[in-house]
């Protein structure tokens, strides 16, 4: 054994705490003792002992005596027992001090594994518990040790016999400490659930309140998760809001509207201090006295924009800027009446939720209101939106701005502008509301302004040229501009321009702000040109001149620029360019203008260079003083955009508008075509195209449109295949008709053929060849019409208080009667013809001789205006019906003007209409409060007719019979309900609106056809419509042409005419459109077909139906045949124009008299094949028809029947007829429908797209001829 020892520290009492062992020894050791257990030393010690004993036979051989040996072996055995029994007692020592310290860890870790308060205060109250049996443990194995060591005696062996008694000794004083700790563990944990009983006690006295924080706190739960839902459903609700009123404002919304992307510049500073000074005073007073609308006027060029402008900065500095519209004429989008108040309102929209929810649920309610601008539209959108924004902040003005109203678009400014009168008074009860407007002071403008402006509502600043405060305004801007040319060209003031020039100049400028930006931008340019030795001479040019008139100084300008030039091509590129820019649908910058104009004086020649031209004219086309690069947009000054296309103009600079419109669209459709010849992606789309492509594909129509040209274009790489790709990028809401389409044979005419409707139309130069009349005369809105029982004349009445008798032959008018001093309302012949009787705002009749046009009574009676008037059958009695609520019966022979006629009272409104029964034993009379009444000639007694489902206050028109009644109805005057007596009550029979050809907007006239079959309606949408009465749908296309509200309407005795009276002052004659067919189960392809002197036209019906025209007259007749047509193919004319042929889809022939229209001829429906085409031989007398699976045979009419002949086929065949065969549509393509053609001799397509028929043929060439169903 390797023990190593060390000198033991005196005050080391036991001699082992400072033994070092070798652990290598003892690892050894103790890994040989666990593989060979036998070798343990109580092992080995009991193998001995045993052997003592087991053997004592052997051990009383071992002598005694005289050593007593035998004696020391038995001690020597009994002290290995000894040993023994102290290994082993040591042993149960140890393992008992092991249990009881593993007991120990057992309580010290299941105390630490729990942190709770009750846990940790037990540990500590058993502190003496816990370090009393580990004590005693140490003392015991400390002690017993101790007595080994010190003890040398060998009578202290036989004490480690009673080790085990101790032991068990100590193990019951442990147990017994196991015991108290366990006793005392028991009472701590009682203590601890005595405590928790106390506190559930106290709990439980407490319960009521938990339970009723609880209940809060759930309740609140409850209301926030109720929150969180509404707050979601709110989302829900206003994201589809957003979306409902994105689809249905942004198409007729203008993005950006604003004066600033309009490029309308501000003021200078210290500029119109004093205007803007008044108009923001004006804005900041929400007075109850102040005035809701401010009309800024001023004469062309002086600032107006500029002021506006200023106005718009200010108040979105401020926050209180809601919306803004400046329409500019540069840019089509914003002169669309169209689209003002929805862009407006779009902006409330933007601004207050409570603002979109008006607007949504107003558009949710009536979408129409989007069709187009109408008084209804600005209230729901524009008076609806301020006064919602209004009221929500009431101490903040709420500013609405619009600029330029002059600018709209001139046909439909009248109408605008009278619509925003009408506003003046719908905010009256919101002075916070603020409504600003600038425009030029135009007549029509300032006649419905004047009409409607009250001071109380409309402040109205002018903008006087000639004011000291404009002069001094435009002084100081004209010296600041000269003395920035002074500084950046380093001169000397005293030198140039000097004192007294300076003055000159400005008095020249004459409170002009466009003159003096002009003056000043012109020095300028003439410095970049010349340098500025030339300053001298254009001063003084300047004011020797008498330039104070804008257009003097444009010519000045033009002249200077094209001085010494005489070259033909800088005046025809300068026509070309600034044509351009004037006619420009929506701004370009002059890169882009440059590739779509693709200028060139020859085809060999280098294209024009559209940016150094403009650079040389910045003067009067570039707005502003910045760098002109390639992303410069021109912009032209509405005053020189009046000049430039004006007669004042030398001839040599004048752009003539419809040949500028003319000219892009050819340019327009020319980029078309090299774009397609570049190739274009299938995957290509709007937002990918070049912006020259998306511009020409938007607006080549509306080019074209106001040329009323034809167009013809020589491309190459234009085939039909690109140009489809390329028209597919059209916008969704073209207007797109099957249409089916004939030329000619001369290609002099082409005969278009749509819904039972042909229309004839002259190639060379688009123009239809029209039987519409119209009559010019009136000075004003044209308010009453009405036919001659003959129907040779016309008579109408005006807002200009004047009578017009027309003739029809003429189309002149045969004499103007003067005699009302107010509008003439009504106007009627007598049943004879040969006198007219006239109704009156002046509250008179007046009869009139037709022959000698002289007046032959004036009948006095009302108190109101007279409406309406009408004749008995024989022409001895009038009626009439007045605002006085009363009907008048007039005896007219004997008449004086002091005769008062019968009055039939008992109408409680006005009475609209007025009419006699056939027998002229009746009159009916309508009013407003849906009452009708139907009077006894004789005893004058009335029988009251109510229609009380009816809205009240709208207008009703009666039937020539009185059997019908068609009243419009609707909050907006929209629609109409046709009626029919029956007893005392009226049977609805008919409602419109179900038809896409149903009347759009407000609904101003009605009249009945006489066979009372159709009514005819005038709307402000300026067309006019024609219902079916018993079907309730408008089954022919609208009547269009006149350019403003279709006031009065009238149909002709014989039902074939329409006389309408519109508030474009003039008076359309119109022919009716021919009644529809019925549809049948399986219609046949519409088609039409040419004689060959092209003046008989055929055409086919979806019903069947073969009609025979005379395209010069537009006169027809229907063809007797059975059956159905299948193409044009199957049509022919016979040369000398006696004979038409056509084919059945049963391939049965038939043949008809061209002058009579009787059916001559028809052949057997059991041929062997079917038909593919047939034709006339050139002497008229024979048919040949070819087959699919058949030779061509040979059909001649023989005793009113065809039969086939033997005669072989000959050279009497014609060449192949020319015709247009309507097939399947080959393409489909959104915006446009494509059809083959199937001339034999032409290859190609024609298509109908956005009102204009379209021809692309495979030599590249491309026809586009604007049509208007």
């Amino acid at each position: 054994m390797k023990i190593l020892r060390v000198q033991e520290s005196e005050a080391s009492p036991t001699p082992w705490e400072t033994w070092k062992l070798d652990k290598t020894f003892f690892t050894d050791l103790s890994l040989y003792t666990s593989r060979h257990p036998e070798t343990r030393l109580d092992r080995v010690m009991d193998k001995v002992r045993d052997g003592l004993e087991t053997h004592r036979a052997l051990f009383d051989a071992v002598p005694d005596n005289p050593f007593p040996a035998r004696g020391m072996i038995i001690a020597l055995a009994h002290l290995v027992k000894l040993g023994i029994t102290v290994i082993r007692a040591k042993a149960t020592a140890a393992e008992f001090a092991s249990q009881v310290v593993e007991w120990i860890v057992d309580v010290q870790s299941a105390f630490e594994s729990s942190g709770g308060h009750f846990t940790w205060t037990t540990w500590k109250n058993l502190a003496k518990m816990r370090s009393s049996p580990v004590n005693s443990s140490k003392k015991f194995a400390h002690g017993q040790l101790r007595d080994w060591q010190n003890d040398k005696r060998w009578s202290r062996i036989g004490n480690g016999m009673i080790i085990a008694k101790e032991i068990s000794e100590f193990n019951d004083r442990i147990m017994a400490a196991k015991r108290l700790f366990a006793d005392l563990s028991i009472i701590n944990i009682s203590r601890g659930i005595d405590t928790i009983l106390g506190v559930m006690k106290q709990l439980l006295l407490r319960q009521d309140s938990i339970t009723k924080e609880i209940l809060k706190i759930q309740a609140k739960q409850r209301e926030q998760f109720a929150s969180i839902l509404d707050a979601m459903e709110a989302q829900k609700q206003s994201e589809a809001r957003r979306l409902f009123l994105s689809q249905i404002l942004s198409p007729h919304v203008v993005v950006n509207p604003t004066y600033d992307q309009q490029g309308k510049q501000p003021c200078d500073e210290n500029t119109r201090t004093e205007i803007l000074t008044d108009i923001f005073s004006w804005i900041d007073d929400i007075s109850s006295k102040s005035q809701n609308f401010l009309w800024l006027t001023g004469d062309p060029g002086c600032g107006k924009s500029a002021v506006t402008a200023s106005v718009a900065r200010h108040c979105k500095d401020r926050g209180i800027l809601w919306s803004q519209f400046f329409i500019n004429r540069n840019n089509v989008e914003t002169t669309n009446p169209n689209s003002y108040f929805p862009s407006i309102a779009r902006q409330f929209v933007d601004h207050s939720v409570d603002v979109e929810h008006v607007i949504h649920n107003t558009l949710r309610e009536k979408p129409s209101l989007m069709d187009r601008i109408s008084p209804d539209q600005a209230s729901a959108l524009f008076i609806s939106a301020v006064a919602t924004a209004s009221k929500l902040n009431p101490d903040h003005p709420v500013v609405v701005i619009i600029d330029g109203l002059d600018e709209s678009d001139r046909g439909r400014l009248k109408d605008t502008a009278t619509i925003f009168s009408h506003l003046f008074k719908g905010l009256s009860r919101y002075p916070n509301a603020k409504v600003f407007i600038s425009s030029r002071t135009e007549d029509d403008i300032r006649n419905p302004f004047a009409r409607h402006t009250n001071h109380a509502y409309v402040k109205h600043v002018h903008l006087d040229t000639a004011s000291p405060s404009s002069l001094r305004d435009v002084t100081l801007f004209l010296r600041k501009r000269v003395t920035q040319i002074v500084e950046d060209n380093d001169l000397n003031w005293a030198e140039w321009p000097g004192e007294e020039r300076m003055k000159l100049l400005a008095l020249r400028a004459s409170g002009l702000f466009i003159w003096a930006v002009t003056v000043t931008k012109f020095l300028q340019e003439q410095i970049d040109a010349l340098g500025t030795e030339c300053l001298n001479d254009v001063l003084d040019m300047l004011n020797a001149e008498a330039l104070g008139d804008i257009n003097a100084l444009y010519g000045l300008i033009l002249r200077q620029t094209y001085r010494g030039r005489t070259n033909k091509w800088e005046f025809e590129k300068f026509r070309t360019i600034v044509g351009a820019i004037v006619v420009l649908r929506e701004p370009l910058c002059l890169q882009d203008l440059a590739a779509l104009l693709d200028l060139r004086k020859t085809a060999s020649s280098s294209p024009a260079d559209v940016l150094n031209f403009v650079r040389r004219l910045r003067t009067v086309l570039v707005a502003g003083a910045e760098a002109i690069d390639n992303e410069t947009i021109p912009r032209l000054h509405k005053s020189f955009f009046e000049f430039i296309t004006s007669e004042e103009v030398d001839q040599q600079y004048r752009v003539v508008i419809d040949a500028a419109d003319r000219d892009l669209a050819v340019q327009c459709l020319g980029s078309l075509a090299t774009y397609a010849g570049h190739g274009l992606s299938a995957q290509a789309s709007s937002n990918t195209l070049p912006r020259i492509v998306c511009y020409a594909i938007r607006f080549w129509p509306s080019h074209l449109n106001s040329t009323n040209s034809a167009v013809i274009i020589d491309s190459p790489s234009l085939t039909w295949t690109k140009l489809h790709s390329l028209l597919r990028h059209a916008p969704h809401d073209d207007h797109t008709e099957s249409l089916n389409i004939s030329i000619s044979q001369d290609r002099s005419r082409a005969v278009t053929h749509h819904e039972d409707q042909a229309r004839t139309w002259e190639l060379t130069d688009g123009t239809e060849v029209s039987t519409t009349t119209i009559l010019e005369g009136h000075s004003d809105a044209v308010l009453s019409v009405a036919f001659s029982p003959d129907g040779r004349r016309v008579v109408s009445g005006s807002l200009d208080s004047t009578i017009i008798l027309w003739g029809l032959e003429s189309k002149k008018a045969e004499a103007t009667l003067r005699g009302h001093t107010k509008a003439v309302r009504c106007v009627k012949f007598s049943p004879c013809g040969d006198r007219i009787a006239s109704s009156s705002d002046d509250w008179t009749v007046v009869i009139w001789d037709v022959h000698t046009h002289q007046r032959l009574a004036v009948l006095k009676g009302h108190l109101a205006p007279v409406r309406s008037i009408a004749f008995s059958p024989c022409g001895t009695h009038l009626v009439s019906g007045s605002d006085d609520n009363l009907v008048r019966h007039w005896q007219l022979m004997g008449v004086d003007t002091s005769s008062f006629g019968s009055k039939l009272s008992s109408h409680a409104q006005p009475v609209t209409t007025v009419v006699y029964s056939p027998d002229g034993q009746h009159i009916v009379s309508g009013s407003g409060g849906n009452i009708l009444l139907f009077w006894d000639t004789v005893k004058q007694r009335p029988q009251r007719i109510t229609a009380p489902t009816l809205p009240e206050g709208v207008f009703v028109q009666l039937s020539p019979t009185g059997n019908y009644l068609a009243q419009v109805r609707g909050s907006q005057a929209d629609q109409v309900q046709v009626w029919e007596p029956q007893g005392s009550t009226l049977h609805e029979i008919s409602y419109t609106g179900n038809s896409h050809n149903s009347p759009r907007g407000r609904i101003w006239s009605m009249a009945f056809s006489p066979s009372e079959q159709r009514l005819v309606i005038g709307c402000e949408d300026e067309d006019i419509y024609i219902i079916e009465l018993r079907s309730g749908v408008c089954s022919v296309p609208p009547l269009v042409g006149h350019g403003g509200w279709v006031m009065s309407l009238a149909v002709s005795p014989d039902g074939r005419r329409i006389a309408s009276g519109s508030r474009d002052h003039t008076v359309r004659i119109w022919d009716m459109p021919n009644e529809p067919g019925v549809n049948g189960d399986d219609p046949a392809t519409p088609f039409s077909a040419f004689s060959q002197d092209s003046t008989l036209v055929l055409t086919s019906s979806a019903d069947r139906t073969l009609r025979l025209w005379n395209s010069t007259t537009t006169s027809s007749r229907i063809l007797p045949f059975r059956g159905k047509v299948r193409n044009a193919a199957h049509v022919t004319f016979s040369p000398d124009g006696s004979r038409v042929a056509a084919v059945s889809s049963e391939t049965a022939i038939y043949l008809w008299d061209t002058r009579t229209c009787k059916l001559v001829a028809s052949s057997g429906t059991d041929f062997i094949s079917q038909v593919n085409s047939i034709l006339f031989t050139k002497d008229s007398q024979r048919l040949v028809a070819t087959y699919f699976n058949a030779p061509p045979y040979i059909w001649e009419e023989n005793g009113g029947k065809l039969i086939c002949v033997t005669t072989p086929l000959s050279e009497n065949i014609p060449a192949n007829t020319q015709y247009f065969q309507v097939e399947e549509p080959c393409l489909n393509l959104r915006g446009a429908q494509w059809f083959l053609n199937g001339s034999p001799d032409s290859t190609g397509v024609w298509a109908f797209l956005r009102e204009h028929i379209i021809r692309g043929r495979e030599d590249g060439s491309v026809t586009i001829l604007p049509v208007r169903l």
